[in-house]
């Protein structure tokens, strides 16, 4: 009987896959709602291109506005927020003990929107376990500057790890 119990809650924990380019911070988790992961890995991998990133740091370096800038759809919203939720529920402290088993896609707000690229989905997210301090820092990716104005940053939401063909 404990054989069973310990082999049931090891198969409810499913881990993270990550890699090794990722930043622990933002590991790449795919859930049932879709995955997150960061600007740069996004790029590496083919769901944004070069071009998009010029577009996205446009809209973060207060460069340009779009003239008509059309906002998230909920449903998108929705399933990027309990993404976020997942894989802050998923997360593990060095012992496995789940650090934040309650988390909900209501503990997470969508702080910036910076377009849809081949249905991967830039955006910047912050959540009620995490503050971000007033800290100025560059990234570059392929040569194109994103300035932050905190610690946090943008990332990609996509609903599977597949590349589109474009």
């Amino acid at each position: 009987m404990l054989l069973i119990s310990i082999f049931s809650l090891l198969s409810c924990n499913k881990p993270h896959s990550s890699n090794s380019s990722e930043p622990s911070s933002a590991q790449h988790s795919e859930k049932e709602t879709g995955f997150l992961t960061s600007l740069r890995y996004a790029f590496d991998h083919g769901y944004v291109t070069n071009d998009n990133l010029v577009t996205i740091a446009s809209y973060l370096n207060n460069e340009i506005r779009p003239t008509i800038h059309m906002p998230i759809a909920d449903e998108i919203a929705a399933r990027i927020k309990a993404t976020r939720a997942a894989n802050l529920r998923n997360q593990r402290d060095m012992y496995g003990n789940a650090v934040l088993p309650h988390a909900t896609a209501s503990d997470v707000e969508i702080v910036g929107y910076y377009g849809n690229y081949s249905d991967s989905y830039a955006v910047m997210l912050t959540d009620i376990y995490h503050d971000h301090t007033e800290a100025l820092w560059s990234e570059t990716i392929d040569g194109v500057t994103f300035n932050y104005k905190n610690g946090n940053s943008i990332v990609v939401w996509r609903e599977s790890d597949e590349v589109s063909p474009r």
